[in-house]
């Protein structure tokens, strides 16, 4: 949270007028894990959907902590714990990181497929035609 603060105040960060600070980001970020749970607590049976597949900006386990940096404070700042809502997708893609992924957390895929920076040679496991199947 001290990390987050300061940069956020570095940021100058506002939303609709009042700070954007730590305290703010993290209880929309509650906010929007409690909308997720939700969402993938419903399943797939019935005729809703085929397949479940859920996208996040975040990643949802620390299993995507950056091998470079390992588990540390900032790595919050990156990855969520969110492996208790997993069983509700069959596969999840997330962002944020500037390397790749692809693993499973019980029945579900786990991939980031982050092009990262070229100048800290982040791309080189990119595979920018990547295609992926989810079957039912």
């Amino acid at each position: 949270m001290r990390a987050a603060a300061y940069f956020q105040q570095y940021m100058a960060a506002t939303r609709q007028g009042q700070p954007f600070d730590a305290v703010a980001v993290r209880e929309m970020g509650l906010q929007c894990r409690e909308w997720l749970a939700r969402e993938l607590g419903q399943g797939e049976s019935g005729p809703r959907w085929d397949a479940t597949v859920a996208i996040t900006h975040f990643a949802p386990s620390l299993k995507s902590a950056d091998p470079r940096y390992g588990k540390q404070p900032g790595t919050a700042s990156f990855c969520n714990d969110d492996e208790a809502l997993m069983s509700g997708a069959r596969l999840w893609l997330h962002g944020h990181l500037h390397c790749q992924f692809d693993y499973r957390v019980g029945g579900t895929r786990v991939i980031c497929n982050a092009r990262g920076h070229a100048r800290k040679g982040e791309p080189a496991g990119f595979k920018p035609r990547e295609l992926i199947e989810v079957f039912s």
